[in-house]
This record gives C-alpha cells, sequence and structure tokens, in this order.
C-alpha cells in the first residue's frame, strides 16, 4: 500500500465519542487529517462505507513464548497475529525458558523482540515473574526489574498463594505504579471440568468456582494494606469474581479483571458428549 492514502467514508470510534462519515488522510502511516467532506487528492482511496475505524488495542495477556520456546510461537509470528487483530501494543507473558525473573532474561527476550518491534512497529512490553522460576518461594527483584523496564509483574499460569510474597510484590506495585497481575487458582483443588453434563458423565472431580474467588478475596483483602497498589486478575470465569472485584473497586481500591472470549460465549453445557 502507499504511504499515503486516504480512507473514504468510514465511522470512527474514539474517546470523543462516534465520527460518522469521516475521511481520513494518513500519511506514512499516521493520521495527518480528518475531514466530514470528500478529500480530493492524487492519492489512493479506500472505500469504507459501512466500515468501522477504532484505535488500536493493547492487549494485556499475550505469550510471545520468546525466549526459549520456539516450538510453541515466535516473536514474529505473535506480532503479525496482533496486527491482524487490530492491536498496536501487546504485553507478553514471562512463563518462558527461562523464566522473565532477572534483567538478564529481560535483555535476551529485548533482543528478539526489537526487530521485530522495529519492523513492524507494534510495542511489546515485558511482563516478569512475581517470584523467581515462577515456583511461588522467593520474590523477584523488583526494583531492579522495574528500573529496567517491565510494565507488569506475574507469575501467570500459577497463582501466587503465599501471603507474604503478595504483600511483597503489592508493596512494590504501591511503590512502583507497576500493576500485579494474578492468575487467581488456588493449589490442590482437584477439579478438573466445570459442572455440567460432560464432567458428569465422565466422572470428573468439577472445577469449583472457589479455586478462583478464594485467592481473589485473600488478594483484595492485602490489597487493602496497600492502597495505592494496583491488581488485575486475568482470565476470570466466574460471575462471584466479577461481584468481588466490582465491591473492592467502589470501596476505593484499584482492582481490575478481564475475562478470556471463550469463557464469555461458552459454557460446559457447549461441549459435545459425543
Amino acid at each position: 500500500m502507499d504511504s499515503t492514502y486516504i480512507i473514504d467514508d468510514v465511522q470512527i470510534w474514539n474517546s470523543d465519542g462516534i465520527i460518522d462519515k469521516c475521511h481520513v488522510l494518513v500519511k506514512d502511516g499516521v493520521v495527518d487529517k480528518l475531514s466530514d467532506e470528500p478529500i480530493t487528492a492524487p492519492y489512493k482511496h479506500i472505500k469504507a462505507s459501512g466500515m468501522v475505524l477504532i484505535p488500536a488495542g493493547v492487549d494485556p495477556q499475550v505469550h510471545l513464548r520468546v525466549p526459549g520456546q520456539k516450538e510453541k510461537e515466535i516473536a514474529h509470528t505473535g506480532v503479525a497475529a496482533a496486527i491482524k487483530g487490530g492491536y498496536g501494543a501487546i504485553l507478553n507473558m514471562p512463563n518462558t525458558k527461562p523464566v522473565i525473573d532477572n534483567v538478564e532474561v529481560c535483555n535476551k527476550t529485548l533482543e528478539e523482540i526489537a526487530p521485530v518491534e522495529e519492523a513492524t512497529g507494534v510495542k511489546v512490553l515485558l511482563s516478569a515473574a512475581i517470584t523467581k522460576g515462577q515456583v511461588g518461594k522467593e520474590a523477584t527483584d523488583y526494583q531492579g526489574l522495574k528500573d529496567w523496564g517491565v510494565a507488569a509483574f506475574t507469575d501467570d499460569g500459577v497463582g501466587v498463594t503465599d501471603d507474604d510474597l503478595m504483600r511483597q510484590v503489592f508493596a512494590a506495585s504501591s511503590e512502583s505504579g507497576i500493576p500485579v497481575l494474578q492468575h487467581a487458582e488456588t493449589l490442590r483443588h482437584g477439579g478438573i471440568l466445570a459442572s455440567g453434563p460432560l464432567q458428569r458423565a465422565l466422572k470428573l472431580p468439577p472445577y469449583p468456582a472457589s479455586a478462583e474467588t478464594k485467592m481473589v478475596a485473600r488478594d483484595l483483602e492485602l490489597l487493602r494494606e496497600y492502597p495505592n497498589a494496583k491488581y488485575h486478575v486475568l482470565h476470570i470465569s466466574s460471575k462471584d469474581t466479577i461481584d468481588i472485584v466490582d465491591k473492592a473497586k467502589k470501596s476505593g481500591l484499584t482492582a481490575t479483571c478481564e475475562v478470556s472470549p471463550h469463557h464469555l460465549w461458552f459454557c460446559s453445557e457447549d461441549i459435545d458428549e459425543s
């Protein structure tokens, strides 16, 4: 596509509201002009009637699997998928080989990601583990990782069960403003599949909502000790978690959560028993 082009008759959604029948001049990948009148210029025109133009998204949980897991993903393919999905920035998770739990691994990760960032314009932010090796026993160097430039702390894939470790990372978040992302799942809950026809037919232990909600409730109680800390629950699966987080937000805590598309649109009853 030419470096300068015009998007004609598009509807724009942004923080200011909705703009109908807008004409957009783009130069070198940057919006140069918005007009409610057709732009007559000798550039390539893209007819966009009936289409919507929105700001690029930010995906707060992405697995580029960098470093060390190229059999699952590489930076190029992961970022290419982000572009196709309309994302301009992504947050990379730290459960890699080795785990992103120190500055040296951050540097190694950046070596692989930087060329892809430069080639695509997609910003890749790094999260670092809450605990060394993501084994839940010893805190990482929060200050050193913060100084390096990580954007979040998380043991994604493993819930942090130790109260003192959560206090330490909340204290670090309170001082630095860096959010803490929790994969909320208590250990040894024994569940395998959400309660439903297939779970009962296969005689599998039901996966209890309490495995998630108990950890979130515990975290929010600890968060009250560090009211300036930022807390986010990754890919929730229970309505009860929404209620708990909503109550915490109304009490003044900085607490957020997000749901994955499959949790939003499907349930265990949708699984074909055959």
